[in-house]
């Protein structure tokens, strides 16, 4: 009796290679996806030269803060000189255009800086903080902070932070609310950092309800008829639909040409099988595990197979990724089960070319 275990080894080799693939490009996208935040030291423009410490001590606070509450990419350290004094010489009153240019220029996604002034007539620093985000009309000027020139001075700065926290949370809740098409519906854990992510680049699996591709691929029988076929090789094309944006049902209709040894007889299968399962899309990646059952026919030589058609059962798993807003090039690999005298089973892996909208 011929044995195959290579060729199964080989196939499952592949896909195992495939799946940590896409797993760690799926990382990858992930971390791409977070802002690059720059905080600028803020400008003093009390014109004392008694405040040298005050820059520094603004930024490692600010940062600090934002390192507990939030995930996202630090840009310290990564802002050319002459972007950061040109951000931090920028007045309010500036055009949107003008800050995309600064944060663009110094591949930024949101920038925090600000200036503070004496007043001396008080004894009073008035701390000014400002945010520019992609996701805002301009820049966002928040709450000036005044406080005696004693040794309270260091409790204005953590309220400074403060304020900034609070302001980068509203816009992290927005972009969760965005997502979930609602408000959460609870509160993200205290001990759980909320990510900021980059501006949307509308390449994502979002609002795609309808998936069509055609597949290519091989793969191997096993059971009973193992020893008395080759490596099949088959094409097939798939059509599902988001029911929700979890589940998805489909249609797969596809059609095996596979060879019987020694003497090269033919043994075909054309199959269609309805498809429902789970699905998970994040940005430009989609997953799904999916279980079917259809009905199978066969053109075979074979003696030992004694029905010409018969009802099968499938599982399948597939990952797929946006090349451009609609079309995806993916990985499919399924296993089925087709209930015959005696029954047969059979594994493949595919690689699929789909559009989606």
């Amino acid at each position: 009796m011929r044995k195959r275990p290579s060729a199964i080894i080989t196939l499952l080799k592949s896909v195992s290679f495939f799946l940590l693939f896409s797993v760690s490009l799926f990382a990858q996208q992930k971390q791409s996806d977070l802002a690059k935040i720059a905080i600028l030291e803020f400008e003093d423009r009390s014109g004392t030269g008694n405040f040298g410490y005050m820059p520094k001590s603004l930024a490692r606070a600010i940062d600090s803060s934002l390192k507990k509450k939030f995930e996202y990419i630090s840009a310290d350290g990564q802002i050319p000189l002459q972007y950061a004094k040109l951000a931090r010489l920028a007045k309010p009153e500036l055009e949107k255009s003008d800050w995309q240019s600064i944060a663009a220029q110094s591949k930024t996604d949101i920038l925090i800086l600000g200036h503070f002034t004496f007043d001396a007539e008080q004894n009073q620093l008035l701390i000014e903080p400002f945010i520019f985000t992609e996701l805002s009309d301009s820049l966002i000027v928040l709450p000036v902070t005044r406080n005696a020139v004693d040794d309270s001075l260091f409790g204005a700065v953590d309220r400074v932070a403060d304020n900034i926290v609070a302001e980068l949370t509203r816009i992290a809740q927005e972009q969760l609310t965005t997502k979930a098409g609602s408000l959460p519906e609870s509160k993200p854990e205290e001990d759980k950092k909320m990510p900021i992510n980059r501006e949307d680049n509308t390449v994502h699996w979002k609002n795609k309800t309808i998936t069509l591709e055609l597949g290519a691929g091989m793969g191997v029988s096993l059971g009973e008829i193992a020893d008395k076929t080759k490596e099949w090789m088959a094409g097939n094309f798939y059509a599902g639909y988001a029911v929700l944006p979890w589940l998805q049902l489909g249609i797969d209709a596809e059609y095996r040409l596979t060879k019987i040894l020694p003497d090269s007889a033919k043994f075909n299968i054309m199959q269609s099988i309805v498809y429902g399962g789970y699905t998970f899309s994040a940005n430009r990646w989609q997953f799904a595990a999916m279980a079917g059952a259809g009905y199978y026919f066969i053109d075979t030589d074979l003696t030992a197979i004694n029905s010409k058609g018969n009802p099968a059962a499938a599982f399948r798993l597939a990952s797929r990724y946006l090349l451009t807003s609609n079309f995806h090039l993916g990985l499919t690999t399924s296993a089925y089960a087709y209930y015959d005298e005696p029954s047969i089973f059979s594994t493949d892996a595919k690689l699929t070319l789909g559009f989606s909208f």
